[in-house]
């Protein structure tokens, strides 16, 4: 796979509104379909990882394609903490897993307590009672759960050795403008992560750069889940996989949810 680089090809063109329905199941493994196959979440059996990728980019699904999706220890619990807490009986549901990856009014309805009290119970034997404090005083300032606070956030404390800039570049959400189409990547203008300085407590922070171009992948075998994705278009990446065509409102979401986050992990930084 190719790594997020610079390209000088590419031209801006508007981008249209149209987004393709998708089953929660399917919409789920756009976005986790790359880090599984990284063997960082999910199940890691490489057997697994062809089997979810062909359901997803069949648009199909069974209860077992449902399970091993289950086996995301790490985003699922999020699931269905959303789903509890906004009247889904589906932790699948395509609007819970859209409120998940890329944000929504959704999170706005998860009760603080609640999400106070999951985090207590998720991570209280994974990190130290410092870090937990730490995390815990999250929910009260604003941390909702959405992909960038785990990002952010939890895996500063339960990824210790691997966590960095670059890797939480890669492990975000991140979104781009197609500037061009190539046979297996498009050419994306974006905003990559980066230290600012200083931030609102008057240190070094996480913030968005100026706007760069970049390569993302979107064949796998041949096979993607953005074959529909035109110059203009915004598409959300992963791991340098391009997971999906959004439109302007969801790009809007996805930014506004990174940035809140990125702002709280600041504030402890």
């Amino acid at each position: 796979m190719s790594l997020l680089t610079p390209s000088p090809n590419g031209a801006l063109s508007p981008a249209g509104e149209s987004v393709q329905p998708a089953h929660g199941t399917v919409l789920f493994t756009r976005y986790a379909f790359m880090p599984n196959h990284l063997e960082r979440c999910g199940p890691l059996r490489a057997q697994d990882n062809r089997t979810i990728f062909q359901y997803a980019v069949a648009g199909d699904t069974d209860p077992y394609f449902t399970s091993l999706l289950q086996e995301f220890q790490a985003a699922y619990p999020y699931l269905k903490l959303i789903a509890q807490n906004t009247g889904h009986k589906d932790a699948f549901d395509p609007a819970v897993v859209e409120a998940y990856w890329i944000g929504s009014d959704l999170l706005d309805r998860v009760e603080v307590r609640q999400f106070h009290a999951s985090i207590e119970q998720r991570f209280g034997k994974q990190v130290n009672q410092k870090q937990l404090e730490y995390l815990l005083g999250k929910a009260p300032a604003g941390a909702r759960p959405h992909h960038s606070f785990n990002v952010f956030d939890v895996q500063r404390f339960t990824q210790e050795k691997t966590h960095s800039l670059h890797h939480m570049e890669k492990c975000r959400i991140g979104w781009g403008r197609v500037e061009a189409i190539e046979l297996s990547h498009l050419v994306v203008e974006y905003q990559p992560l980066e230290w600012v300085n200083p931030s609102s407590n008057g240190r070094a922070g996480l913030g968005t750069g100026a706007p760069t171009l970049g390569r993302v992948l979107r064949h796998m075998d041949g096979k993607g889940f953005a074959d529909r994705a035109v110059v203009g278009d915004w598409v959300a990446f992963h791991w340098d996989w391009v997971c999906d065509v959004i439109s302007e409102s969801q790009r809007a979401q996805l930014e506004r949810w990174t940035l809140h986050h990125l702002h709280l992990a600041n504030e402890t930084l």
